[in-house]
C-alpha cells in the first residue's frame, strides 16, 4: 500500500543509448520518491517525453531526501548520505557526520564540490562534500562578525547564477530574526549592496534567486504588526524596488523543515514569471498554486483544491509545470 509520494525539487538528464541510431542522447528525467506502509521508499525517474517511470532504488524507511547536486544524484537515509550512480545501480556511502537534518547547496562553476549544512538538537555543522575522493571535510570558518551581528559569509554560498552577487542572512541584535543582505563582487572585492528593512523578519531558508540574477525572491514576515504568516517577496537590483507578491502565504506553525521545499517559488527561466504555492489564511487545509507575472505585476491562480498543491516546478522551457497534490484523496499524485 503505497503511502506518500514526494517531488525531488530537480530534473535530471542523463545519456541513453538510442537503439535505432546507435548512439547516445541526452534525456530529460524527473526525480521524486514513493514511501510505502512497510516503511520503504522507491526512488524513481520518470521521463518528460513519453511519461514513462522507471524505479532505480528501493531504500528501507519512509524519512527520505534525494538531491540532484553538479550532476550527482543523491539521497540521505538513516543519517547517512549515499551517491546512487544511475548507469551501475549502485549506491556508495559517504563517510559519517553529525548532523539528523541537511541541507545541499551547489557551488557556482564547481562540479566535484557542494556545500553540506546538517543540524542536530544543539546546533549546525558546515561540511564540504567532495565528489573526486568521495569525502566530507568539516569547516569551521563559515561566519565572520560584521555590523554588530555575524553574517553567513561561505564564499561559495549564495551566490547568484552570474556569480556576481551574494546573499546573506544577518543576525539582528538581540531578536532572533533574520535581514537579507545582498553584497556584489567589484573590483576583487565584496561591498554591501542592499539590506531588507529590519521590520522585516526573513525566513533563514526562504530566498531564491532568479536566473537572471537580478531579483531574489524571500519569505518574511512584518515583526511591527505581530504577523503569524510569512509572506513572499522579490527584490529587484537593477530597479532597486522591493515589491509583495502575496500576503499571507503560510502560516509560521505550518513551517517545519529547513530547506523550505515544499513551500518554495519557482522561477520561469526568463525569469519572468514566479510560481509558488499559497494557503488560504496561512491554514495548510487547502492550497492555490499561483503565477506572477513580474512584467505586467499580475497574479493568476493555475489550480486550487482542498489538501495540498505544492513542489511546484518549470519544465520543458516554461511551458509545463509539474507539482505535487492529494486533492481529497489519501496520497499524492504528480
Amino acid at each position: 500500500m503505497w503511502r506518500t509520494i514526494k517531488l525531488a525539487l530537480f530534473l535530471i538528464s542523463l545519456l541513453v543509448l538510442n537503439s535505432s541510431a546507435g548512439a547516445e542522447t541526452k534525456k530529460e528525467y524527473l526525480v521524486f520518491s514513493q514511501s510505502t506502509a512497510a516503511q520503504e521508499t522507491t526512488i524513481y525517474l520518470a521521463a518528460l517525453d513519453d511519461l514513462q517511470v522507471y524505479p532505480i532504488v528501493v531504500v528501507a524507511g519512509s524519512q527520505i531526501e534525494v538531491y540532484q547536486v553538479a550532476g550527482h544524484l543523491l539521497y540521505f537515509s538513516h543519517k547517512r548520505l549515499y551517491e546512487f550512480d544511475v548507469k551501475q545501480k549502485k549506491a556508495t556511502p559517504f563517510p559519517r557526520f553529525k548532523g539528523e537534518k541537511i541541507l545541499i547547496q551547489t557551488l557556482p562553476g564547481q562540479r566535484d564540490q557542494a556545500l553540506l549544512i546538517a543540524e542536530d538538537s544543539y546546533s549546525y555543522y558546515w561540511y564540504i562534500i567532495d565528489f573526486q575522493d568521495h569525502s566530507i571535510r568539516r569547516i569551521t570558518n563559515h561566519y565572520q562578525n560584521a555590523g554588530g551581528g555575524r553574517i553567513i559569509v561561505n564564499q561559495k554560498q549564495g551566490r547568484s547564477p552570474d556569480g556576481r552577487y551574494q546573499r546573506l542572512l544577518r543576525p539582528v541584535f538581540l531578536t532572533g530574526y533574520y535581514q537579507l543582505a545582498i553584497r556584489v563582487h567589484v573590483a576583487g572585492r565584496w561591498n554591501l549592496q542592499w539590506t531588507s528593512p529590519p521590520e522585516l523578519a526573513v525566513l533563514a531558508a526562504g530566498s531564491f534567486w532568479a536566473p537572471d540574477s537580478q531579483k531574489v525572491a524571500f519569505y518574511a514576515c512584518d515583526r511591527r504588526r505581530y504577523q503569524s504568516y510569512y509572506s513572499l517577496y522579490i527584490y529587484d537590483l537593477q530597479e532597486e524596488q522591493l515589491q509583495l507578491v502575496h500576503e499571507a502565504v503560510f502560516a509560521k506553525a505550518s513551517f517545519q523543515k529547513a530547506t523550505g521545499a515544499e513551500s518554495a517559488p519557482s522561477w520561469s527561466t526568463d525569469s519572468r514569471f514566479l510560481v509558488y504555492q499559497t494557503q488560504p489564511y496561512g491554514a495548510p487545509i487547502a492550497s492555490k498554486l499561483v503565477k506572477f507575472d513580474l512584467l505586467k505585476k499580475e497574479k493568476k491562480i493555475l489550480t486550487e483544491s482542498p489538501g495540498a498543491n505544492c513542489f511546484p516546478q518549470w519544465v520543458e522551457k516554461n511551458k509545463k509545470i509539474i507539482f505535487r497534490s492529494n486533492r481529497r484523496k489519501a496520497k499524492y499524485q504528480l
